[in-house]
């Protein structure tokens, strides 16, 4: 162990890392191809902006509509996005996979500093990449002011910070995988694997259902997309420190070479158990802020205020299926906007199925639209004739409110005072029957 007066100054640490970045050529490489691919998107997004643009100068209001950070940053970025995903792990690979093949690693932590200083000075090269990577970026913004273009700097400063968290999620990456493996090529189709996996599960998850909408959490990509509305999401913005947070010290565990087996899974054991529980406590973070100027991602201040007034929890069950193409829109036009007004919300999609609207259902499943109500009002009298006037299907009269109860300790008196649960159980079961004598006679 040295002792603190024996550690060496980084500063000719960091001077080596950014030689190492400068005199290598993958970075150039991605400059070389980045150039012409932001270019590209940049003349495209142009294009079409202004072709979308040719109604507006007869019809005023679809004016609204238009918005140059929807329609000219958003896609010039996804240039530079496909960049970064396919072309950034291989600079902060060969910062590490390089010194490894060399040998250079075994004497570099031999040298009078911790580990974290090394990859601290190793990240702080890939912050230089991807700075440096900027500059065909900002090259098509500035054109674009030249032009007359509107430039947000609110906007601008979100999609930037929300590609830069990205970029160095990328790197984190990269680095573990350099870390796990012995050679580049290796670690290439590690980090490669990740990146296009996350690209798979998004895909995946279109159908909106099943266990592949709940593994498109897992992408990386889906942490980028609210920055690419307008939205600075510190949720998203927690998960990606913590990741990255993580990535690196798994990295730094499983660097040094002469390290046993038995420490490192140790270590990295109890680095993934603790961001596990900093994710579940960065998770009750709600806060989601809309950074565009006419605020088109969220509902007007006095609804946003009257919304904030309700003390009691909303539950909004939506009739529709996961693959229903127009719950995209709903989500984001109403759904989204609501989560952010109220973050207590409760929001269930309801599959709809082929007797699912009478099918029944268990108990603790029902009266979800009442969640106001107490065990013992569900119970209490709705009204003389034990019908509840606010519900069509509760209010209905004749052989379907004298329906015979099947919940455990309830009678036929019990539905017709208005036992909530049972009584939707009733109607439910008793519908059903109607309905299939209907359709027998019918046949």
């Amino acid at each position: 162990m040295h002792s603190r007066e024996s550690r060496a100054p980084v500063t000719p640490l960091l001077r080596k890392e950014m030689r190492e970045l400068a005199t290598g050529s993958s970075l150039w490489v991605l400059l070389l191809l980045l150039s012409p691919l932001v270019g590209y998107s940049f003349i495209q997004a142009v294009a079409l902006y202004a072709e979308a643009s040719r109604p507006a100068l007869s019809i005023p209001e679809l004016a609204r509509q238009l918005s140059p950070f929807d329609g000219i940053l958003v896609p010039t970025f996804g240039g530079f996005y496909l960049a970064i995903t396919l072309l950034f792990p291989f600079i902060a690979i060969r910062l590490i996979a390089a010194e490894k093949a060399s040998g250079g690693l075994k004497l570099l932590v031999q040298l009078p500093y911790r580990l974290t200083h090394l990859i601290a000075a190793k990240f702080a090269a890939v912050i230089a990449a991807w700075l440096i990577a900027l500059i065909p970026l900002i090259s098509a913004l500035l054109w674009w002011a030249l032009l007359g273009g509107h430039l947000d700097a609110r906007e601008i400063a979100t999609l930037m910070s929300g590609h830069l968290l990205y970029a160095l999620l990328i790197g984190a990456v990269s680095f573990l995988a350099a870390a796990l493996t012995e050679g580049g090529a290796t670690a290439a189709i590690l980090a490669l694997s990740v990146t296009l996996g996350s690209w798979v599960l998004d895909f995946a998850a279109l159908d909106r259902g099943g266990v592949s909408s709940q593994l498109a959490v897992l992408s990386l990509t889906a942490l980028l997309r609210p920055f690419e509305q307008g939205l600075l999401s510190i949720p998203a913005v927690l998960y990606m420190l913590i990741a990255i947070g993580g990535f690196l010290a798994l990295a730094a565990i499983w660097l040094p070479p002469g390290v046993s087996p038995a420490l490192r899974v140790k270590g990295s054991a109890l680095i993934v158990v603790a961001a596990a529980i900093v994710i579940a406590v960065g998770a009750e973070a709600k806060t989601v802020l809309d950074v565009t100027p006419d605020r088109r991602n969220s509902f007007p201040l006095a609804d946003e205020q009257l919304l904030g007034q309700l003390s009691e929890r909303l539950l909004v069950t939506v009739h529709m299926a996961s693959s229903d193409p127009r719950l995209v829109d709903l989500d984001r036009k109403v759904l989204a906007r609501l989560k952010r007004a109220m973050p207590w919300v409760i929001i269930r999609i309801a599959e709809p199925g082929p007797n699912k609207p009478l099918r029944c259902c268990r108990r603790r499943e029902l009266w979800r639209d009442r969640p106001d109500l107490s065990w013992q009002q569900r119970h209490d009298t709705i009204d003389r004739r034990g019908r509840d006037p606010s519900h069509s299907l509760r209010a209905c009269q004749g052989w379907l409110a004298r329906a015979w109860c099947p919940g455990p300790g309830r009678t036929w008196p019990s539905a017709r005072r208005g036992c909530l649960e049972c009584r939707d159980l009733v109607l439910r079961c008793a519908a059903a029957r109607h309905c299939g004598r209907v359709v027998a006679s019918g046949c």
